[in-house]
């Protein structure tokens, strides 16, 4: 391979494994990087790589808030908070609006980044950004473009990942850096991390796990590339992908085990609203968590004449509507799901209060079947 030649410059060798360097960056310089981030995955990882100039110079970053699909966060406390952190560090500001645009290939021949360092971003790179070469002064070659991703690839493949492995009951998570190509996460591995999950983890809480780990991570794996410590292999084992999300993902499954259908709200609570329908009206929900049934629970149901033990209520049956929310039956007689923050959809916040304040014991939540895997 001839290094000064972009065109042998391979970002993702197919070969198992092999000792992985930067072409671009000489011995005695640092490591230029131009991050691509967003949310608190940014800040972590702007802390992380400061601090150690003869490793990692941060030449720039792009704020996710200038592109299309990330333009309804301009105005997020997160947004703030990475601009104020970039300032605090003297790292520049991009004013591009797309990583596949020529504004941000220009800007890759002006910073002359070894590094892009992307995670959690809305755009998919393409091979004409992904290959552009830049004049380093000792060679022409495309920079080194390096993915986070929250998963242990080739699990989990696309958006959503921790979504996914909570979803599935997973009980280990983590994550992986490694080499962008015009896959969606097929590149080959630099570094992986992985970590327990809690059997009461939520998406948001594998989440900001992660955050902690690649921002601590972040700067050891900086050193180690600088150094020619990384060995870089190609992805093995089964490969699986996330799906987009489908409008169904929200249905409360009824029939399932209660402690599934549990785990699937911590998956999906504040991503998805969680639906049901009673008498074909449809309701939302924010939230929910399982509750013991009450030893000396009222077993009159308003809706029938003739009382009605526990045990025999329905999955999906109401058993209680109350200021902290309602308290529906599972299969299992012991134990009831208890959905906060009810709402009617597509209806005003005052008729849906009044309509859900109508809802008593023995009303029944339907929900339509639907055979769900998320891998």
């Amino acid at each position: 391979m001839d290094p000064s030649n972009p065109s042998s410059h391979s970002i993702s060798a197919p070969c198992d494994s092999y000792p992985f360097s930067l072409p671009q960056c000489r011995p005695d310089e640092p490591i230029r990087l131009l991050l691509l981030s967003s949310e608190a995955m940014a800040l972590a990882l702007m802390d992380g790589m400061t601090g150690q100039p003869q490793v990692v110079e941060p030449v720039g970053y792009f704020p996710v808030s200038q592109t299309k699909k990330g333009a309804f966060l301009a105005r997020s406390s997160d947004e703030a908070a990475i601009q104020a952190k970039a300032e605090t560090y003297g790292i520049e500001r991009l004013d591009v609006t797309s990583v596949n645009g020529p504004a941000f290939r220009a800007v890759l021949d002006t910073l002359k980044p070894h590094v892009v360092f992307v995670c959690i971003w809305p755009e998919i790179i393409k091979a004409t950004t992904l290959a552009h070469a830049i004049d380093y002064g000792h060679g022409h070659w495309p920079a080194t473009f390096i993915n986070c991703h929250g998963s242990l690839l080739p699990k989990y493949r696309g958006a959503r990942p921790y979504l996914a492995a909570i979803f599935n009951g997973d009980t280990q998570g983590g994550y992986t850096f490694h080499l962008m190509d015009e896959g969606v996460d097929t590149g080959d591995i630099l570094f992986q991390e992985s970590f327990g999950l809690a059997p009461n983890e939520t998406r948001t809480s594998y989440f900001e796990h992660s955050v902690a780990k690649v921002g601590q991570a972040i700067g050891p794996f900086l050193a180690d590339l600088k150094a020619g410590r990384i060995v870089a292999r190609s992805q093995g084992g089964e490969a699986s992908y996330v799906p987009q999300q489908k409008p169904h993902w929200g249905w409360i499954q009824w029939h399932l085990e209660p402690q599934v259908i549990e785990r699937r709200i911590r998956a999906m609570a504040r991503y998805v609203n969680l639906l049901t329908t009673l008498n074909n009206v449809l309701l939302g929900f924010e939230n929910g968590h399982l509750v013991q049934a009450e030893a000396e629970e009222p077993v009159t149901l308003v809706l029938e004449k003739n009382p009605r033990p526990r045990f025999q209520y329905q999955p999906g049956m109401v058993v209680a509507n109350t200021p902290e929310g309602i308290t529906v039956a599972t299969n299992d007689p012991g134990t009831h799901l208890l959905l906060t923050k009810p709402m009617v959809m597509n209806m005003l916040p005052s008729e849906s209060s009044r309509m859900i304040n109508t809802i008593v014991p023995g009303h029944q939540f339907i929900s339509p079947f639907f055979d769900m895997e998320l891998t």
